[in-house]
């Protein structure tokens, strides 16, 4: 059979920059471990946006809570001028309901507002999703970089698939889940000749293709 890497995946930012800074290991055949960062992307244009962000939501808190006792006091005075007579119900305007809404709404997109900030910010650094090895690489330290664009390739170096052809009277043999009711799949040795001698691995059948 032939193997193949369990998961291989596309590194791609998410944000747009100048790489400054590459791992030592960032190169074709390089191993990383999860969460290990492959390389970073300038961040001084999210921190800034992150500070301004923080800042609007500062104003905005303060607006809410002006617009507040604007509200308590035109409840107060409402309730003093009717007090006794028979009178209709206020416009909600006069107690400021419609201007509390807009401006608890001002302060939920200045909280959301600073949380994409805070993740842009973050996203500057680009890590190892999985503990993996660097298949393919197009990226350098000074390169400006765009968000979506395919900077390497990177694949999973936990487990490993042996992909086996077989004819299809030769099946009966093995419990594959999901097709021969067998729930845990059969149990497999996997061998590979490395130089000059043989290396084994315990595995077990997870699925069949589908394909005839």
């Amino acid at each position: 059979g032939t193997s193949e890497p369990f998961r291989a995946v596309s590194v791609v930012p998410q944000v747009n920059g100048t790489v400054v800074w590459v791992s030592d290991d960032f190169n074709v055949g390089g191993f990383f471990e999860k969460g290990e960062t492959l390389f970073r992307i300038n961040d001084i244009d999210y921190r800034l946006e992150l500070q301004r962000s923080k800042a609007a939501l500062a104003q905005a808190e303060f607006e809410l809570e002006r617009i507040r006792s604007q509200a308590d006091i035109a409840r107060e005075e409402w309730a003093i001028m009717s007090e006794g007579e028979d009178s209709e119900a206020p416009n909600p305007l006069v107690l400021y309901k419609p201007q509390l809404s807009n401006a608890e709404a001002a302060l939920e997109s200045a909280k959301a507002a600073v949380e994409l900030a805070r993740l842009n910010l973050k996203r500057t650094s680009i890590d190892a999703p999985f503990d993996c090895r660097i298949r393919s690489k197009s990226v350098d330290l000074g390169q400006y970089v765009r968000a979506g664009t395919q900077l390497a390739a990177v694949s999973s170096t936990d487990y490993a698939e042996a992909v086996v052809l077989l004819k299809q009277d030769e099946l009966g043999w093995l419990d594959i889940p999901g097709y021969s009711g067998g729930a845990s799949g059969s149990r497999a040795t996997v061998t590979s000749r490395i130089n000059g001698g043989d290396v084994t691995w315990k595995g077990r059948v997870v699925r069949m293709s589908g394909e005839v």
